[in-house]
């Protein structure tokens, strides 16, 4: 058995556990939740309670408040709640294209990482098992590449979170998905790492349960949802040269990673109210000169201060619309800032659009 084989396989293990939950269900057909077994139903129960205090996230305001029953509005701290159900694709069932739409994202990921990373070591270069020491942000392309990985598994997380909450699904269940998908992908990932050239990297693996860490941390605590985490990608030149078998996935200079302040939500109320609640604040992090085709020896690392754009503060009477924003929200787009350049001289570059 080959390694894809066996990468299939743990995905697809994984996968039936996670069916096997949501789709259990009580003799009348109703979901329900395994509170004598799950080891998440503190979560469960807690956020719930949460809701009624108005410090919720806002993914569970799907049902009507009982008669005379006084709910507060989330406090300027959470993030946007969804709105009530709308009849976008109505014609499917929800939790059907929820369950469907995370099989047929897991099964190509599969096949597509093995077209660029796998398959030449795997059919012409078979390695033994082997570890590799990468580091932190001492390597050839300055840390790029674990704040990648960070960054895949937290967008990972709340992907899937937010869609199985539009699913109607359980706070449970939206969890052990949102947790048990970028995990499987994260350790299969490295596994075959492990029998390629690129060898098997803790730190990659860390990196990954990092990211899954603050996206969780983010459910838990609404006041985190004011320091989002956004990736923009601009091509370098040569970056995406015929030589790559990745495309931009190794364009690692093309790469920034932002962490996004919701400055309304932070500020002190009485300045608060004059800031522009659909612009944010960002800090950005890359390198240059650490793609596939460039000389690392002459690599900088790569600071940026720009504006941002709030989307999920758009107000969209449909949940479908606002969970496809919300995606959407996790990227950032050109916008005015600075570039600064460290690494011998430092440098800094104002542009109009970054």
């Amino acid at each position: 058995m080959n390694l894809r084989t066996a990468r299939t396989i743990l995905l697809g293990l994984m996968l039936l556990f996670l069916c096997g939950r949501l789709t259990a269900a009580t003799p009348n057909g109703s979901m329900e939740s395994d509170t004598a077994h799950s080891p998440i139903v503190a979560i469960s129960v807690s956020h719930i309670d949460t809701v009624v205090s108005g410090t919720s996230l806002g993914y569970d305001l799907l049902s009507e408040p009982a008669s005379g029953t006084t709910v507060e509005q989330p406090s300027r701290l959470s993030a946007a709640p969804l709105p009530r159900h709308d009849n976008t694709l109505w014609i499917f069932n929800r939790k059907t294209l929820a369950l469907g739409g995370t099989l047929g994202f897991s099964i190509p990921i599969v096949v597509l990482e093995y077209q660029w990373w796998w398959r030449e070591d795997y059919q012409y270069k078979p390695h033994k098992f082997r570890f590799e020491n990468d580091g932190w942000f001492e390597n050839g392309n300055r840390g790029v590449d674990k704040t990648g990985h960070f960054f895949t598994s937290y967008l990972y997380f709340h992907t899937f979170y937010d869609l199985m909450k539009w699913a109607d699904y359980s706070e449970s269940a939206s969890l052990w998905t949102a947790l048990a998908v970028p995990a499987a992908h994260a350790i299969s990932v490295e596994l075959c790492d492990g029998f390629s050239k690129y060898s098997f990297s803790a730190y990659d693996l860390i990196a990954n349960f990092l990211g899954m860490g603050y996206a969780y941390a983010q459910i838990k605590h609404p006041y985190l949802n004011n320091f989002n985490i956004k990736w923009s990608y601009y091509p370098t030149s040569g970056g995406n040269a015929p030589s790559s078998t990745h495309g931009f996935a190794e364009d690692y200079s093309g790469h920034t990673y932002w962490v996004s302040v919701n400055m309304q939500g932070v500020l002190p109320e009485a300045v608060a109210q004059y800031w522009p609640k659909y612009l944010n604040l960002a800090v950005g992090y890359g390198a240059s000169n650490v793609s596939h085709n460039e000389n690392n020896t002459l690599a900088k690392n790569k600071f940026a201060f720009a504006l941002d754009y709030n989307l999920s503060a758009i107000d969209i009477a449909n949940d479908t619309w606002s969970m496809l924003l919300r995606f959407a929200d996790k990227f950032h787009y050109p916008a005015p800032g600075i570039k600064v350049y460290t690494g011998g001289e430092t440098k800094a570059k104002p542009l109009l659009l970054y």
